[in-house]
């Protein structure tokens, strides 16, 4: 039985529509208007030159949901959304917690599942990918138990490269 591993944020889940939809809820709640979408997209963006700067220890470890919301303040002063409080930034950062799985990506990973260990391959935290796999409902198991590998938080890095020893994919093999 072979592994098939799985990119979690946009493979498995649609966080672009699901973070634009929240920050539109919110904002109108506010008074707020603006490109909920192109938002979305400066605030992701902003992920991976952050990741790299803690990776590399510029800046010290810190959990996911902490570098979304550093991420979520930069986004909203950059663009003058001066609407938005403490309350609906931790708001926005929880979106990240509830986002839906794309049509067809429960039924496909379960029909995967007939042949094969389905298994995350994110940088999210292990906590998050465990939400999101109960939000979503998504069949990511073996034998009844989840198949998460563990994320960014608990290896403290981003996924290897496939040559590395520790590629998660290597673990599932015997």
């Amino acid at each position: 039985m072979g592994a098939v591993v799985f990119d979690v944020f946009g493979t498995v889940v649609d966080w672009r529509t699901g973070i634009a939809r929240e920050f539109e809820r919110v904002g109108t709640r506010v008074g707020v208007q603006a490109d909920w979408l192109g938002l979305t997209t400066a605030w992701r963006s902003r992920y991976p030159p952050t990741l790299l700067r803690v990776v590399s220890g510029e800046v010290p470890w810190q959990a996911l949901d902490r570098m979304h919301r550093m991420m979520l303040d930069e986004v909203v002063t950059e663009h003058g959304l001066t609407g938005f409080t403490d309350t609906d930034r931790d708001e926005l950062v929880n979106a990240w917690h509830r986002l839906s799985p794309w049509p067809g990506s429960r039924d496909g990973l379960s029909e995967l599942r007939e042949t094969h260990i389905a298994a995350t391959l994110s940088n999210g935290s292990t906590a998050l990918l465990i939400l999101l796999v109960r939000v979503g409902r998504s069949p990511f198991r073996w034998n009844g138990a989840p198949v998460i590998r563990p994320g960014r938080r608990l290896t403290r890095s981003t996924p290897p490269p496939p040559t590395s020893p520790t590629w998660p994919g290597n673990s599932l093999h015997s």
